[in-house]
């Protein structure tokens, strides 16, 4: 999404919250790109979108300019008795394409093991060519993510996350 475009959905959005619009659907022609047909409030796409520079959206996880002090209250209270499978879409059409993917997903496995949390670094990574949504993506992709997840699973089932950086253990 272009960033310009991106501005104005922000703006329109916060502005319908400080109004008192918050319940009130954005315009279609600022969702539909994103989300399709989908409708979308105004609360709901600032708790998503978390525009700068609070990013006080209560759903914005992934955004890649939030802070480490923001990761540090989500992704850094993540226990060790819960490890984490990261997958990130390598073709995720709301992700600009001036984000570097893997320093994020990077920097999310650093929050995470700072914090003494543990991080399937052997299954986890960046899909490639995946979307968002895995729409219109070819079955080899697709399978690409369901071997990770079903690798994940195996490992949970083996208790095979004692290694510190969540390699398999030997």
């Amino acid at each position: 999404m272009p960033k310009a475009f991106m501005q104005e959905a922000n703006q329109l959005a916060l502005n319908m919250c400080r109004e008192g619009h918050d319940k009130d659907a954005m315009p279609d022609r600022l969702v539909s790109p994103l989300f399709g047909r989908a409708a979308i409030t105004a609360k709901r796409w600032v708790d998503i979108a978390s525009p700068a520079p609070d990013h006080r959206g209560a759903d914005d996880y992934f955004s890649s300019d939030l802070s480490d002090e923001r990761l540090n209250n989500t992704f850094g209270r993540i226990p060790p008795t819960t490890p984490l499978l990261l997958l990130y879409s390598g073709n995720d059409d709301s992700v600009p394409p001036e984000v570097n993917k893997d320093e994020l997903v990077s920097r999310w496995i650093k929050i995470v093991e700072r914090n003494a949390g543990k991080v399937d670094r052997y299954n986890g990574s960046i899909v490639p060519n995946a979307s968002h949504n895995l729409n219109g993506n070819p079955s080899s992709v697709v399978q690409d993510l369901v071997e990770r997840v079903v690798g994940y699973i195996g490992r949970l089932d083996s208790g095979d996350f004692h290694a510190s950086d969540g390699s398999p253990a030997t």
